[in-house]
């Protein structure tokens, strides 16, 4: 009898060690991707255009510097993309595997292609998840429509997506290509939780409040939290990281009509010389304790991968934003320079280790101060990290060192 309680016991033992072995994690990732195709604005994300597009401009730089130091940019920027073509030569998508491969994962895909034709815009959207399929195609529509048709279309990838994480009891981090995708990320906390107060820690080169209108904004990664602040799904965002140049130029960014100033009291943005004068933790725990007093209830994090050191390349602002600024500058004969050129227009970059330990302490001065770390109950949000492009990553450093990020969120 003894014996048989015995083998019982190491039986019901062994069911609970296979049971905590294999148990499902309740760590998620959503990855998101997205392409774009439009006259609306210029972006730089590697394609397969950027080669020739460089080409061009070294001839044109040629002709009208031939001896500015921007040629040595664009010749770096060429080596650098024969790497990447070495490296990926299909120019089908390329996903984050080591990110993915480590958590339960649900893979979406957004591309959006806008063109204008006379006074009349062109517009087709698409939106794809496992449990989804959305299609839209407008042809010859004033561009005073578009505002309202974007917004219809990101409500409907919210629904999708609230679908599909409602059902689970797991904590989130959503993983983009553009930071306007963060759109998504606090739409779906405030959805999970309709009367939180979400105080924001954005950790990027830039200040994404550009050309923000006082209403109608079509949402870009270049004014995503201006419009977050505006519309209301926000409360409070501290920036860190920022370029000097980045933080110098934050309430002129915004459009020259733009009347709605009450949002520059509803952020703080700390540059370089302002982390050198000062210590992270102190800003960190001072920016917590202001968002409690203002009633803050939950506390999240977005990371824009571009500020990682520049010795990174899959993010955006990598070696070719300098060289693509000058070409566009030159061909459009405007000698204003792009933020990138500027020669503090790049912050010194956070090691993934340091965003990680940032992280660790923003999750802990919000618990200290009674506040949640996320937004949400069973299933809860807990942030982002953005501006990952798979596809100009050598050697996939930028991915491994988004993985350290993000275990943090988990840990």
């Amino acid at each position: 009898m003894d014996n048989k309680r015995l083998i019982l016991f190491f039986v019901v033992l062994l069911l609970i060690l296979f049971s905590i072995l294999f148990k499902k994690s309740n760590a998620e990732i959503v990855f998101i991707n997205i392409d774009k195709e439009t006259t609306f604005h210029q972006d730089i994300e590697y394609s397969n255009e950027i080669v020739q597009f460089l080409s061009k401009g070294n001839r044109l730089i040629n002709q009208i510097l031939p001896k500015d130091e921007s040629i040595k940019l664009i010749n770096l920027s060429l080596q650098y993309l024969k790497q990447i073509y070495h490296q990926n030569p299909s120019s089908s998508k390329i996903l984050p595997t080591q990110i993915l491969n480590n958590y339960q994962n649900l893979i979406v895909n957004i591309s959006y292609n806008l063109t204008y034709k006379k006074d009349f815009v062109n517009l087709k959207l698409h939106g794809s998840t496992n449990n989804c399929l959305i299609t839209k195609k407008y042809s010859s529509i004033p561009e005073k429509d578009v505002y309202d048709i974007a917004e219809n279309f990101v409500d409907n990838v919210t629904n999708c997506l609230y679908d599909y994480i409602i059902k689970k009891k797991s904590n989130f981090v959503f993983v983009g290509t553009d930071h306007g995708l963060s759109i998504f990320t606090i739409k779906l906390a405030k959805k999970l939780k309709p009367n939180s107060k979400i105080g924001l820690f954005v950790f990027d080169e830039h200040v994404d409040i550009y050309d923000l209108e006082d209403e109608y904004n079509i949402i870009t990664k270049a004014n995503v939290f201006g419009k977050m602040l505006l519309e209301g799904y926000v409360d409070y965002i501290v920036f860190i990281g920022a370029s000097d140049t980045a933080k110098d130029i934050v309430e002129i960014s915004v459009n020259e009509n733009f009347t709605k100033k009450h949002i520059f009291d509803q952020m703080s943005v700390y540059s370089d010389k302002d982390l050198e004068n000062g210590s992270i933790k102190a800003i960190i725990n001072k920016e917590i304790e202001k968002m409690r007093r203002r009633g803050t209830t939950n506390v999240m994090v977005s990371i824009d991968v571009d500020v990682l050191p520049s010795y990174y390349t899959g993010f955006e602002y990598s070696i070719l934003a300098p060289s693509i600024g000058q070409i566009l500058r030159l061909r459009k004969n405007n000698l204003e320079k792009v933020l990138a050129e500027f020669q503090d227009g790049f912050s010194k970059g956070f090691e993934p280790e340091e965003l990680s330990s940032y992280v660790e302490m923003i999750k802990n001065s919000t618990l200290r101060n009674r506040m949640k770390f996320g937004a949400g109950r069973t299933t809860k949000i807990l942030g982002d990290v953005q501006e990952l492009l798979p596809k100009q990553d050598i050697n996939n450093a930028t991915a491994n060192a988004t993985l350290i990020i993000i275990k943090s969120f988990f840990n």
